[in-house]
């Protein structure tokens, strides 16, 4: 009788079968959460940036029109007075007739294009927008409905910010109520 040592090469390729079973399994529930993470991160910035905005707003009256006017450093590199970016992000100061703070999820690593990002968070200080569902302070989670991804990040949105959802032309728009 032979002294048998190892693994067959049927009990090698069931572990590895099982091995790819669980990774096919895991692998997209990992990238949703890395993915639900980074939008948690950009309600955070989104909340400093309109904290921040809201305290130029009370010593000025006026909406900031730039980064460089706030009481915060952004840790990005700028594209324009009003617009940087970072790794992960695209930062936008909208002053006119919206009065908007918005952080933008980049589109790829390259693409600095705010109209390409899949989905964004937005805070309004300004006049009222979209029959008034925007009032000052509002915040929401919005996704583009014609980019790749956009169930992915409508699903990220409705768990940050809510059921509550309003179309517009390009976006799917989901509101913290």
């Amino acid at each position: 009788m032979k002294n048998k040592k190892g693994f067959t090469l049927i009990e090698m390729l069931v572990v590895v079968l099982i091995i790819g079973i669980l990774a096919a399994i895991a692998l997209p529930q990992y990238l949703k959460a890395v993915e639900k993470a980074k939008m948690a991160e950009a309600i955070q910035n989104a909340k400093v940036l309109g904290e921040s905005a809201r305290r130029y707003i009370l010593t000025t009256g006026n909406m900031p029109a730039s980064f460089d006017v706030l009481d915060i450093t952004v840790p990005c590199t700028k594209i324009n007075d009003y617009q940087c970016y970072n790794k992960d992000f695209l930062y936008d100061i909208t002053a006119g007739d919206y009065n908007v703070i918005g952080v933008f999820r980049k589109p790829t690593a390259d693409n600095n294009i705010k109209s390409q990002a899949p989905a964004g968070i937005a805070f309004w200080f300004g006049r009222d927008y979209c029959s008034e569902q925007f009032k000052e302070g509002t915040f929401a989670c919005f996704v583009r409905r014609n980019l790749p991804q956009a169930d992915k990040y409508s699903q990220i949105c409705k768990l940050l910010a809510g059921q509550t959802v309003i179309s517009v032309p390009y976006d799917d728009i989901y509101i913290h109520q």
